[in-house]
């Protein structure tokens, strides 16, 4: 896990370095694609399939499901 990190900071920043090793954005990033959050709409396409499409607000921000997180 140390390698990984230290392969993602630049060389210029290892004088001044402050790295958390602890699993917790794997666990986070894990999370997020296992359980997710985000509401999604089922649409028709031109083929008459239908498919899971994620739901944008004004701002393009990705809409979250209140059920979701609930659940």
């Amino acid at each position: 896990m140390l390698k990984r990190r230290l392969d993602e900071v630049p060389a210029s920043e290892w004088k001044d370095l402050n790295l958390d090793l602890t699993p917790r954005e794997y666990v986070m990033d894990y999370l997020m694609s296992a359980f997710p959050v985000h509401l999604h709409s089922i649409h028709s396409g031109v083929d008459g399939e239908e498919r899971s499409e994620p739901v944008f607000d004004a701002d393009g921000s990705p809409v979250i499901s209140q059920e979701a997180v609930a659940f």
